[in-house]
């Protein structure tokens, strides 16, 4: 039921935000529409494209959507590509990830204790509000670490899935037209072995 409400709830902002695209086309957009376009946009960001992909929660479909992002875009399989990918990253862009990760980590751990401080309560009246308290500045903390998690992991594939092309001496796509189905072959290749007959490797010095 939560993910269906999740999925009506952003089909509504999709419809809204063509209202407002097709306003700010024709230069008739009010401040308060242009600002309204600019947060509707940024939300739809962090939602999956795709119905069947939505998640009960909002942290869930920040994820999801930061997961599907490859593929939507790229053809690449993020479950497949991204441990080959965060091998051939440069130790200062690991850290970077790394960083948020961690505090998404931290994050989800707040939000836990403050789950579990709630069991107190069956002996102190005083534990309910501490408990809902921690929980609920934890999940905005795992909202926000999320946000930034998310937008890294994008612009991973975005500036650096070359380098798994080259990793692996797979051809390099040579038009946006093309690496769709490029990533969704090499995704293929990865996770079982099977490659186009037509295809070389791209041997490199």
């Amino acid at each position: 039921m939560l993910t269906i409400r999740q999925a009506s709830m952003a089909e509504a902002r999709r419809a809204r935000l063509q209202v407002l695209l097709r306003k700010l086309h024709e230069r008739v957009a009010t401040p308060a529409e242009e600002e309204e376009f600019a947060a509707l946009d940024k939300r739809l960001r962090q939602a999956p494209k795709s119905v069947a992909q939505f998640m009960p929660t909002k942290l869930g479909n920040i994820m999801r959507s930061a997961e599907a992002h490859p593929r939507d875009f790229y053809g690449l399989d993020n479950s497949v590509c991204w441990p080959r990918l965060w091998l051939v990253l440069s130790p200062e862009v690991k850290g970077e990830v790394s960083r948020a990760r961690a505090s998404l980590d931290t994050a989800a751990q707040v939000w836990l204790w403050g789950m579990l401080f709630l069991i107190w309560t069956a002996w102190t009246f005083w534990a309910a509000p501490i408990g809902l308290t921690i929980s609920m500045l934890g999940y905005q903390w795992m909202l926000r670490a999320a946000n930034v998690y998310s937008d890294l992991t994008r612009a991973v594939h975005d500036l650096f899935r070359r380098r798994l092309y080259e990793a692996v001496e797979w051809p390099v796509p040579k038009n946006p037209a093309e690496e769709y189905k490029a990533g969704a072959a090499l995704s293929v290749y990865l996770l079982r072995g099977f490659a186009p007959n037509e295809l070389e490797f791209e041997r490199r010095t």
